[in-house]
């Protein structure tokens, strides 16, 4: 084999290249982006960043030469340092042109540190700079020994003014660096031609000595970028790790563990406090910075002070209180350094939503969804999933705009805090859903503001806790007392008695003129007998509700729906599969009056599901107190592939 001529392809420029081109790759492949590296990847990479490098990790001078801001920098570094490379190479030999380059990659490096604050500096641009001065150096020597045309430098001038006038137009190019490579390398070019015929050796020593030099400017480098850099990175570590701990539901709804928490989150909260209280600085002003970041962590200390009220007091108004702090969070101004690197990494592990649709969705006033604004009496805000299932919070608003309700929901599903409101803005009702079934303390508000009564969901079981009449009197404490409740000032709607939270002894209900409705006997919250008074007659009855049932049978009903389902050929084709729930109103005849879906899988699904329904069979009307109403109840219609 030709080892000389080989010797001769492989020049230092192409060697350069390639280590670039194979770093690049490497991020690449090991989860960086092509075009967009995330900051956070740059960094482990070696990327040039005063705090960091002023920290002892000199290395990163050297380092970040490799590393490039996506495919399209390398592309445009490699081919310069394709172009002016080879020259310098060829005209000082391919040893003093590494030396060169060294230096130049060093020289800007250190004056992006120095001129630059908080900058994420990587590329080859500015040793590749110091090439171009080191030619603009051989141009001009050559042109003023008459050995040159005027155009050749003036093709040079041009092209390093383009890269500037581009450079200081684009924020996020370092400047700073390619005008210290470019000096650099003009320095050198002249240098080199005073002294020709330097022993390689002796080139060396000159440019570690010089390379030596550069590097002792960082021990006089001021320490606060260092210090700020360890303040705003603790301060969002612990800001993760407070949001990891908020987020672990693994106490499910045990509240003394759940408090300990937010006192775990809370202690985080006041260690960056504290950090950022104590910060002291020189040199540019960070105060802006560290008010907002007191700010912000005061903002989430309330957040949990609220969060623990509300676990403590088993009261979700607190938690409806957070959402203004949030808005508030919201509306602090812009961080002048954002330095949280490695957030993109944490947000990229966290697991990605679902696709959402935001949703406006029209009801008339039993709730019953209408295709526009015509006759309806409220409207929904919010999101449905790709099953068309409510998901995420969703807002009630009655047709004039005024809030009536706002619950989180889960795959169609009540889950979560809801907050229902009385037509003046104030709580009517806050409680919570889990998996559409009331749990834990309720509470219930009057117009006024006044608590009205709480009471309690627990495995099925509902107590009523106490109660106070609009005045703010208490007629029911621990469960024990008289409840009563007025359809005025001085007609009562309802009276009885709680017993250990239960229904006892007799309740009584009265029309608003006063007149006497109904008489029920209950003993520990059964409901022994009943008695509907109308103008006709009087009804017993044993059971307050019964829901609408169908006639042949709800085992009978889901046979009929799973024999005569006809597949649409579209699903079957798309293996569509899934369950469409049906909303159905039922009138006192037992007619379905409406019928649609609440969610929608397509595909033909919905269109079949209300065939069978309307085709399928009659309704025992529901009833309450014995009197047939008209009611709603939820059909499910499941597609199996």
């Amino acid at each position: 084999m030709n080892f000389k001529f080989l010797a001769l392809k492989i020049s230092a420029v192409n060697v350069l290249i390639a280590i670039n081109v194979l770093v690049f790759a490497l991020m690449y492949f090991s989860g960086g982006g092509f075009f967009i590296p995330l900051s956070s990847d740059m960094i482990k990479w070696g990327a040039n960043f005063n705090a960091l490098t002023t920290d002892g990790e000199c290395w990163r001078l050297v380092t970040c030469m490799f590393i490039h801001g996506g495919a399209i920098h390398l592309f445009v570094n490699m081919l310069a340092l394709k172009s002016v490379g080879t020259f310098v190479e060829i005209n000082y030999g391919w040893f003093v042109f590494i030396c060169f380059y060294f230096l130049c990659g060093i020289a800007a490096s250190v004056c992006s540190i120095v001129f630059n604050v908080f900058v994420l500096s990587v590329g080859a641009s500015g040793a590749i700079f110091g090439m171009f001065g080191i030619y603009i150096s051989v141009v001009l020597i050559n042109y003023i020994k008459g050995h040159l045309e005027i155009s050749i430098l003036l093709q040079a001038l041009l092209f390093l003014s383009i890269n500037f006038i581009i450079g200081f137009s684009v924020s996020f190019i370092d400047n700073a660096a390619h005008l210290g490579g470019l000096v650099c390398g003009l320095l050198i070019g002249f240098a080199y031609f005073f002294a020709p015929l330097l022993h390689r050796a002796k080139m060396l020593l000159i440019s570690l000595s010089i390379a030596l030099v550069l590097l002792s400017a960082l021990f006089f480098y001021p320490s606060y970028t260092t210090n700020y850099y360890k303040v705003f990175s603790g301060f969002f570590s612990n800001e993760r790790e407070a949001n990891r701990i908020l987020f672990n539901t693994e106490h499910g709804l045990d509240n003394t563990i759940l408090l300990a928490q937010l006192k775990q989150a809370s202690a985080l909260w006041q260690n960056n406090l504290q950090m950022v209280e104590t910060m002291q600085y020189s040199g540019i002003n960070l105060q802006h910075d560290l008010d907002v970041l007191k700010q912000y962590a005061l903002y989430k200390q309330k957040i949990i002070t609220l969060y623990s009220q509300s676990v403590e007091q088993e009261c979700y108004l607190y938690l409806d209180s957070i959402e203004f702090v949030n808005s508030d969070i919201a509306g602090l101004p812009e961080l002048e350094y954002k330095l949280d690197f490695f957030a993109d990494t944490i947000s990229q592990n966290e697991p990605g939503k679902k696709s959402l649709t935001e949703i406006l969705i029209y009801y008339n006033s039993e709730w019953e969804i209408i295709k526009n604004k015509n006759g309806a009496s409220f409207f929904r805000v919010g999101a449905v999933d790709s099953l068309g299932m409510f998901t995420d919070r969703i807002y009630d608003f009655h047709i004039d705009s005024i809030k009536q309700m706002k619950g989180q929901y889960s795959k169609g599903m009540k889950d979560g805090v809801f907050f229902y409101f009385h037509r003046n803005g104030y709580y009517e009702t806050a409680g919570m859903y889990n998996n559409d079934v009331p749990v834990g303390k309720w509470q219930h508000f009057y117009a006024n503001k006044q608590l009205k009564m709480e009471e309690r969901y627990d495995m099925g079981n509902h107590t009523v806790e106490n109660f106070w009449d609009e005045s703010g009197l208490q007629t029911i404490k621990n469960g024990n007392g008289i409840f009563y409740e007025k359809h005025d000032a001085i007609t009562f709607k309802e009276t009885g008695y709680y017993k250990n939270g239960l229904k006892d002894s007799i309740w009584k209900g009265f029309l608003p003129d006063g007149e006497l409705t109904y008489t029920e006997w209950y003993k520990a919250g059964q409901l022994i007998k009943g008695e509907k008074i109308n103008a006709t007659k009087i009804i017993n009855y044993t059971n307050l509700y019964i829901g609408p049932q169908p006639i042949m049978g709800d085992d009978a009903y889901q046979a009929y729906l799973a024999e005569n389902l006809k597949y649409p050929p579209a699903a079957i084709k798309n293996k569509i599969a899934g369950k469409v729930l049906v909303q159905v109103t039922i009138d006192t005849t037992g007619a379905v009056t409406y019928c649609e879906p609440v969610n929608k899988i397509g595909y033909g699904c919905d269109e079949e599901a209300l065939r069978l329904i309307k085709q399928g069979s009659a309704f025992l009307p529901a009833t309450m107190r014995g009197e047939r109403i008209k009611s709603q109840t939820t059909i499910v219609v499941e597609f199996k592939r």
